[in-house]
């Protein structure tokens, strides 16, 4: 039996028995279809009580003032509260509900994550995607994806991950503390972010460090690979001066 859900999914019910018993009997099979339509309000009722959760999950959010979304593996936004919303010039929501970036780049670095999240769940953490400003009036944004587990999973439904936007305005030099925190990068790896972002040279930051060439270059590695950046320059041009806002 196969029975459509809210989402898109479809709810597959496989009824056998032992192959020397022969097919299943048409009576059996004309019960089984009785199920069919109570099957279906149940799956219904499942289905909407967790799309509840997970919108009451989001506005709790929204009442700290975190933008924050709930996203399937297949970028379909299940839930999304107003302040996630505000951003509708570089992160929307499109046919189908499909969560999208505007900046290629990044948007990219969007469907290769959830790729990755539903086919290596257990080995992933928290992701972090750089969008950057395009238009006069836009300010750069960190969009961080965040893979359910646990308990959070039974709230917020199985194959979902937490979206949730960081805007970034211009100010002073981003420190290390929140480097680490915005990126997920090792207390090393911030400082030679942190060094970069200051205007040190390679040779200045290695003595500054006191680090090698080869343990310079591999945490620049790192840092590139975990911001979604390709170069030093397109991290300074994106991160130097950057400070969160206030809104």
């Amino acid at each position: 039996m196969a029975t459509p859900m809210p989402g898109g999914e479809m709810l597959l019910f496989s009824i056998e028995q032992l192959w020397k018993r022969g097919p299943i009997d048409d009576r059996i099979m004309a019960t089984l279809e009785g199920l069919r339509p109570h099957i279906s309000r149940a799956a219904l009722l499942a289905a909407k009580l967790r799309h509840q959760q997970a919108v009451g999950a989001v506005e709790s959010l929204d009442l700290a003032n975190v933008p924050a979304a709930i996203v399937g593996y297949g970028g379909n936004v299940i839930a999304a509260n107003h302040r996630f919303c505000l951003f509708e010039t570089q992160i929307s929501i499109g046919p189908r509900e499909r969560l999208c970036i505007t900046h290629p780049d990044a948007d990219n670095l969007l469907r290769e994550a959830l790729f990755r999240l539903a086919w290596d769940q257990a080995e992933i953490g928290t992701m972090s995607i750089p969008i950057p400003a395009v238009l006069e009036d836009e300010k750069p944004l960190i969009v961080h994806i965040v893979p359910t587990r646990g308990q959070a999973r039974d709230l917020l439904g199985p194959m979902t991950v937490l979206v949730i936007v960081t805007q970034m305005g211009t100010g002073e030099v981003v420190k290390a503390s929140l480097l680490r925190a915005l990126f997920d990068l090792s207390p090393a790896e911030s400082r030679v972010c942190e060094a970069i972002l200051s205007g040190f040279s390679k040779s200045a930051l290695q003595a500054a460090l006191k680090i090698s060439g080869e343990t310079e270059k591999s945490h620049v590695k790192s840092i590139l690979q975990k911001t979604g950046l390709r170069s030093r320059i397109e991290l300074v041009r994106f991160m130097s001066g950057l400070r969160l806002t206030d809104g």
